[in-house]
């Protein structure tokens, strides 16, 4: 019986939690846009710009797609060719969930 108990104050800590996540997330994500707006260094921009993307590519295919192409615009004409990897690391899997 105590079991029981246990397993069910479990299942409503964690879905009662859930959309605490959410809110982080929103919060964190306007965050980003403020440290993009902030940011010095191209890298630093690259970096956030995928970030962003990440962030969208499940619930906005389009916003994600225009936060990756800035990104790796900014990483190509720097030369930051690990970031241009990571950029297309994110557009791949952005296309990939698009299904195309």
């Amino acid at each position: 019986m105590k079991c029981k108990h246990i397993i069910l104050i479990i299942l409503l800590h964690l879905f009662s939690s859930v959309p605490l996540l959410a809110v982080e997330k929103e919060i964190n994500i306007a965050e980003k846009k403020e440290m993009l707006v902030n940011a010095k260094h191209d890298s630093i921009k690259c970096r956030i710009l995928n970030e962003i993307a990440n962030y969208y590519y499940e619930k906005d295919n389009d916003l994600a797609l225009e936060y990756i192409h800035k990104g790796l615009k900014l990483a190509k004409q720097n030369n930051f060719t690990e970031l241009t990897g990571n950029c297309f690391y994110t557009l791949g899997t952005i296309y990939g969930s698009k299904g195309n």
